[in-house]
């Protein structure tokens, strides 16, 4: 330790830059409130300042756009950076002689550290603008409360005063006037093209109500946690819990009122804001009904949740969506805390939640979304908080959280859950105890994953106890790009299977170049990634899915069990916006021959001009006599039918529904007497009956199919023998091709 602080030169021209890192090109949900905030706070200050956005496409060269934005920072001499996950853009900043702060005090630095650290920021923003000041006069650094002054390689200098403020506190939050100007490197775009929705969010509660003490939790016998500097209350991989605070209710609506208004006022475009408040549930319909009287406009609110949550405050939802019920808001619980659906991996991360809660959050959260489908938006974007890969993650436990998925429908809510894993610091329960289980490296943290891939701040590395995970995360990275992303669960189940039955595992590389291989079939080589999910969304905007019940159990659902809507009224206003955009209506589900209203569906579309109507189904129901006449008579001109196996039994074992194998076949018999419903097969191979393909395809056409559709599930893959299922779909290729049939595929 240095025996006297030493000092810095006045910097009179100083200029600051407010920097965040964006891991992703667009749509993620980082605020920047609280930095903007802090630009308005300098530039009273009388500091010229400027808030910096810097968005890294997924997947692509980083550098050009980090050499762009150096360029720019270059006249800056002093810069803030809020998460950070690559040391060495702190090493470059330094080279040109920027001095560097990070506000994230947690953040790990293996080899290259910040000039600055400063603990407390996103509660108590007045430090850092005293530190510029500091600096700009040449005054003492180490009289600025929260300052961590790393002076040169190892050596360091606490301030010599700790302040921890609350932004509940006057002098936080008002005036609340942050700056609405930016600059941007690089195109926020989101994945498929389209620009991201603008969003603004509130920064008024701290912390969380939710305060289960580690302690009491025996994964962490025999661990000392109780270090001020340990998150030890809540969940082991959160630094919040215990630790909640807030205004009273009707301070914190008013405020919220006036932030949305400041925001509407000053932004040419608002589709969304974010509550940054742990327990805002509870108090949603009185900040509703606020918003609604304030005159503002529409605008949609994006919100928090714990599974547990959700069920203590159902009759608050309720509320909330019955009061933006055709108002044009709407709200969102964008991020569930679930982590994971194993009861194992949830007790390792203290969650207080069971998987059988959380299935019961799900219905609750299902039946609002069918009764409130424009006021109350369920799984919008698919963003909910999950940590599948931690050290000590077992292949029982990723199945566990397959199994859930599968069973309760919930791939909608956890897209890119199978890229999650945990992130470690030293102020969480979980870091204690990878480091007394051996499993923290001395490494740098891979680059395609955790920290780096989702945009926090630069973590430690850890290991697996089992060297099997290792391999399944590993080729899970690898197939990533060539599979949509609600397809990520059905390649771990397919990965999963292979670990436990398969033979000895192959390289990932040597996976990832049979799938594409086996892509292609499908994909133009040269077809983009967005020409692919705009083609996507074209087929969705034809398509009409509802319906909840269904005559048959498939073991892998293509259609999430239980969650579609028997809302009449918004189903045909699908069907109209269908008609409109199309002329074409598709209309499907789990088994749309079950549900109660299909005749009037039919009708409607009939008479409102659809040039065809098209049914996808697993075609037991036109088993009996007269179904098909019925179905012609009402508008129906196609049908797409599903089925799985050649062999009746394989058939009806897969679909747990006895005699369906042999309903199909009757179905085929009664449709040749309705000759003026084409039919074509839809034909999803199982891994128990993927070499039935081509005796499948064949026999349909004989039956008077016009044509064979494929349907490759990643659940259902043999990853160890994916070259024979790419040679069975192009033998059915050219025998449709020989029949003068049509053929299509797509898949994962």
């Amino acid at each position: 330790m240095l025996s006297s602080s030493p000092s810095l030169p006045p910097m009179p021209d100083l200029r600051v830059a407010c920097v965040i890192l964006h891991a992703q090109a667009g749509g993620d949900f980082f605020s920047d409130t609280a930095f903007a905030c802090l630009v308005a706070d300098l530039r009273d200050a009388g500091l010229g300042s400027q808030l910096v956005h810097i968005h890294y496409a997924r997947g692509a060269d980083p550098e050009p756009l980090t050499v762009q934005s150096l360029e720019f920072l270059s006249n800056f001499q002093l810069i803030v950076l809020d998460q950070v996950w690559d040391p060495q853009f702190i090493a470059r900043l330094q080279h040109q002689a920027s001095l560097v702060v990070a506000t994230d005090p947690n953040a790990q630095w293996p080899g290259v550290r910040p000039n600055f650290e400063l603990a407390h920021f996103l509660t108590h923003r007045r430090p850092l603008v005293d530190l510029a000041l500091a600096l700009r006069d040449g005054t003492d650094v180490l009289e600025v409360a929260n300052v961590n002054w790393h002076v040169s390689g190892e050596e360091s200098l606490p301030s010599r005063r700790q302040e921890r403020r609350y932004p509940h506190e006057p002098q936080e939050l008002l005036p609340f006037h942050p700056v609405v100007d930016a600059q941007v490197f690089g195109q926020p775009l989101a994945q498929d093209g389209t620009v991201p929705p603008v969003r603004r969010s509130l920064e008024i509660g701290s912390g969380c109500p939710y305060a289960l003490p580690a302690e009491q939790n025996a994964e962490f016998d025999g661990l000392d946690l109780q270090s001020a500097d340990i998150a030890s209350k809540g969940c082991s991989f959160c630094f919040m819990g215990g630790d909640y605070r807030s205004l009273p209710v009707a301070q914190v609506v008013a405020l919220s009122i006036a932030q949305i208004r400041y925001w509407q006022k000053h932004l040419a475009r608002l589709d969304e804001i974010i509550v940054r408040d742990q327990s805002a549930l509870r108090y949603l319909p009185a900040l509703i009904e606020a918003l609604l009287a304030a005159g503002l406009k529409p605008v949609g609110l994006l919100l928090p949740g714990r599974g547990d949550a959700i069920l203590r405050y159902g009759a608050e939802l309720r509320q909330a969506a019955a009061l933006l019920h055709g108002t044009g808001s709407w709200f969102c619980i964008h991020l569930i805390g679930f982590e994971s659906f194993s009861r194992t991996q949830l007790q390792r991360y203290n969650k207080g939640v069971t998987p059988e809660e959380y299935a019961s959050a799900l219905v609750q959260m299902r039946e609002l979304a069918v009764s409130f489908p424009d006021s109350f938006r369920l799984g919008l974007y698919g963003a909910s908080s999950f940590i599948l890969f931690d050290p000590w993650v077992t292949l029982a436990e990723l199945q566990e959280t397959v199994d859930f998925c599968e069973h309760h429908g919930a791939a909608d809510l956890a897209q890119g859950l199978t890229l999650t894993r945990l992130r470690l610091y030293p102020n969480l329960p979980l870091y204690w105890k990878a480091k007394r289980d051996a499993l923290l490296l001395d490494a740098p943290a891979p680059s395609d994953r955790g920290a780096s891939f989702t945009g926090y701040s630069a973590e430690a590395t850890w290991r697996y106890q089992d060297p099997q995970i290792q391999w399944v995360e590993d080729v899970l990275r690898v197939l990533h790009p060539l599979a949509r992303p609600q397809a990520g669960l059905g390649l771990l189940a397919a990965l999963l299977r292979l670990v436990r039955h398969g033979p000895e595992r192959p390289p990932p590389a040597l996976v990832a170049a049979e799938l594409a291989s086996l892509r292609t079939l499908w994909r133009n080589p040269v077809q983009s990634d967005r020409t692919e999910m705009n083609a996507r969304k074209q087929q969705a905007s034809r398509t009409v899915v509802a319906g909840k019940a269904c005559n048959n159990q498939c073991q892998t659902c293509i259609a999430d069990r239980g969650y579609h809507s028997q809302n009449t009224t918004i189903l045909l206003q699908q069907i109209d916006q269908a008609i409109a955009a199309h002329g074409r209506v598709v209309l499907m589900g789990r088994e749309p021959a079950l549900w109660p209203n299909l005749g009037a569906l039919l009708q409607h579309a009939v008479q409102n001009r659809a040039k065809s109507l098209e049914l996808v189904t697993n075609g037991r129901f036109l088993a009996n006599p007269g179904v098909a006449e019925k179905l012609k008579r009402a508008g129906l001109d196609a049908l797409l039918i599903k089925r799985h196996a050649l062999d009746d039994a394989q058939e009806d074992a897969f679909t747990q529904a006895q005699g369906a194998g042999a309903q199909f076949w009757q179905a085929l018999a009664q449709l040749r007497q309705t000759p003026s419903i084409r039919w074509n097969l839809l034909w999803i191979p199982i891994a128990s009956a993927t070499s039935q393909g081509l005796a499948l395809a064949q026999r349909c056409l004989d039956e008077g199919a016009t044509g064979i559709q494929i349907h490759v599930l990643a659940a259902q893959l043999e990853l160890s023998s994916l070259p024979a299922l790419g040679q069975v779909c192009q033998d059915v290729r050219d025998l449709c091709q020989l029949r003068g049939a049509a053929f299509g595929i797509d898949g994962f």
